[in-house]
């Protein structure tokens, strides 16, 4: 659902802010988010917590996670608390949640050359939906650059991977998942270079995201299972970048995959998509036969569910 009039006078919906990216309206991109996503459960933990503003705390470090200034002042009201932080365990809260916010605040941070600011870390899941809202939206935007789409999805991984080293993933994973995310975008690149319908689907910023996300998730995964043969490696990782190719082509209601919203025809465009995406690369002949398996089968289940059958 759309945002109306109240939604935009309680969340303060600012028309622009000062960007490095250039991007006066890049604000704008937040308009059609609902506000009911973007306060889902904050003002809980804001209610919950005893600090004041202007107060400082002797709290850990690890208690909080550091996030890009800018990020926070997409709105006209926090709708995070928000620290800076003073020292090792000294942080100060700045904003609480619905606090106002401004391009002369924002501007005194970055005069002093401030670019990180901080959360408490149970309101970190909560900032990486906000920032893959605004992505969704960046992405979806005709008239944002492709070089910035390019750069906002490498940078949404990496949010991604800071989530989960502050979930639990140990060094090791992380560091086998940034190599096995560089290894696949090497070998599509490749491949891409003389093939047109590859490169026309890594130039679908939509589509290539979710593809880079499900990388991200694919790379701790591989590290257990202990693939380890090049062929084997090559095919899983391009099974994985490439298993929603056969939507390329396909109406936007459908590459958005929600299927709630689709009409019968729309529905049978979806549940072909493996096929069809299998289809076009066999006849190729230029990926291993086990990733276009992979790409088939990517929506099958082990009890017998999913599609195709």
């Amino acid at each position: 659902s759309k945002m109306n009039e109240e939604d935009f006078k309680r969340l303060g919906i600012q028309q622009s802010v000062s960007k490095p990216i250039s991007i006066e309206n890049l604000t704008n991109l937040l308009k059609d988010t609902p506000a009911s996503f973007l306060t889902h459960g904050l003002i809980g933990l804001s209610q919950q917590s005893k600090d004041q503003v202007g107060a400082a705390s002797s709290s850990d470090s690890s208690e909080f996670v550091p996030v890009k200034i800018e990020s926070l002042f997409m709105t006209a009201r926090s709708i995070f608390d928000i620290y800076i932080k003073l020292g090792p365990k000294k942080f100060v809260k700045v904003f609480r949640y619905g606090d106002t916010l401004s391009k002369d605040r924002l501007a005194q941070y970055k005069a002093k050359d401030a670019t990180l600011l901080y959360l408490k870390k149970e309101a970190q899941e909560h900032y990486v939906h906000y920032c893959d809202q605004l992505l969704n939206n960046l992405l979806s935007d005709q008239s944002i650059p492709t070089d910035l789409k390019t750069s906002e999805v490498m940078n949404h991984g990496e949010l991604a991977l800071n989530f989960i080293t502050a979930n639990g993933v140990n060094k090791k994973s992380l560091n086998y998942t940034k190599n096995y995310v560089g290894k696949v975008q090497t070998v599509a690149t490749e491949i891409a270079k003389s093939n047109g319908f590859i490169q026309g689907f890594m130039e679908n910023f939509a589509l290539y995201d979710h593809a880079t996300s499900t990388t991200l998730l694919a790379g701790l995964m591989i590290l257990d299972i202990g693939i380890e043969k090049k062929d084997l490696f090559e095919a899983s990782a391009l099974t994985v970048l490439l298993h929603d190719i056969g939507l390329l082509n396909a109406p936007e209601v459908v590459k958005a995959q929600d299927i709630t919203k689709m009409n019968e025809a729309e529905l049978k465009i979806f549940y072909a998509h493996p096929e069809e995406g299998a289809k076009a690369l066999s006849g190729m002949g230029i990926l291993p036969k086990e990733a276009i398996e992979g790409i088939r089968q990517h929506h099958m289940r082990l009890g017998g569910q999913g599609f195709p059958r």
